[in-house]
């Protein structure tokens, strides 16, 4: 088996650590420091490091644009379907109201998904990259609340050039904007 780096929770839950593999975590009151113990979902051999890896401005980068294009790819066969399923008047033109209540279902499955994926802590990019979003009181996932106004900041980040993701260049932690704002962290699995 694989031998695994379980990453500690913060300080309030030193007992708490997450199996970098599969995400498990584990409770141990005592973890011996020489020896390693069984990952109980997967099986993998785990040993503690205190170390944290926090993920780059450059990973966090790539996976927006991985984001980027599987909504544009999203975008593109939602538009589709819409399309076939639009009625025509008489002229063989698209009606209006039909035309909005295609893009009002576009924006929502392409909204979902984002708000399912920070909600969760994993996008498709961020999940490609090796990243993980975990809230700082617990090292779990943000959920829904924290998930959407995580949302919604991000955005908010990338408006002024960028600047709220340029924090990640000077905080130790590697944290933007909306990450300081929902309690939130981003990490390598």
């Amino acid at each position: 088996m694989d031998s695994v780096a379980l990453v500690r929770g913060p300080a309030q839950a030193p007992d708490t650590y997450r199996c970098q593999r599969c995400g498990t975590r584990q409770l141990r009151d005592a973890v011996q420091s020489a020896g390693g113990f069984p990952c109980v979902t997967c099986g993998a051999d785990l040993h503690v490091t205190d170390q944290v890896t926090y993920a780059s401005l450059g990973a966090r980068m790539l996976s927006l644009i991985v984001d980027g294009a599987v909504l544009s790819a999203g975008y593109v066969w939602a538009s589709f379907f819409v399309a076939l399923l639009t009625p025509f008047d008489d002229r063989g033109y698209v009606s209006p109201n039909a035309t909005f209540a295609g893009s009002v279902i576009v924006v929502v499955v392409l909204t979902g998904y984002l708000f399912i994926g920070e909600a969760l802590g994993q996008t498709i990019g961020k999940r490609v990259c090796g990243l993980r979003v975990v809230t700082a009181r617990d090292w779990g996932a943000p959920g829904a609340w924290r998930g959407l106004a995580r949302l919604v900041l991000a955005i908010a980040s990338l408006l002024p050039l960028g600047a709220g993701y340029m924090m990640i260049l000077f905080d130790s932690e590697r944290r933007a904007f909306h990450d300081r704002v929902t309690g939130t962290r981003v990490i390598d699995r």
